[in-house]
């Protein structure tokens, strides 16, 4: 799990083949981005604008990806997540192949929060319960990069 400002994701473009692609779509687009899906490279990029409801601590589900990294971004608040190393979960509910996702009953080993203007990278080793905060809606993109 990485956790950055967007004027500093230039740091981490040599982890990825498309993390420059999609950590540039980002900063390029963060203040005009409009709800939707949008594919940016066929199914290897592509980025999901939505506007969700938040949740308790109690009430976040760890989940985690096999096929895809994550880079979550909050448009227009902040955003608290929680956190367990995959490897870790002994609750897992099972992977469904078709949505490339396995929810956890275990509880995050911890939360951060994420502000506009920064970002979170989430790796197929990371459970993340995301959209975690006070009672109301956010607005936020999250980018899929296929893992090579």
């Amino acid at each position: 799990m990485i956790i950055d400002s967007l004027t500093e994701a230039s740091r981490y473009v040599s982890l990825h083949p498309l993390f420059e692609k999609a950590l540039r779509y980002a900063a390029d687009n963060y203040d005009t981005l409009e709800e939707g899906c949008y594919r940016l490279d066929g199914d290897r990029l592509k980025a999901t604008v939505e506007v969700s409801s938040m949740r308790s601590h109690k009430d976040a589900v760890l989940e985690a990806h096999d096929r895809y990294i994550d880079i979550q971004l909050p448009l227009s608040g902040d955003e608290s997540y929680g956190w367990r190393y995959r490897a870790s979960c002994r609750d897992g509910r099972g992977y469904d192949k078709d949505r490339d996702v396995e929810f956890f009953d275990d509880a995050p080993q911890d939360y951060f929060t994420v502000e506009p203007g920064q970002f979170v990278i989430f790796f197929p080793s990371d459970a993340h319960a995301p959209l975690v905060g006070r009672a109301g809606k956010i607005k936020k993109c999250v980018i899929k990069i296929r893992v090579e």
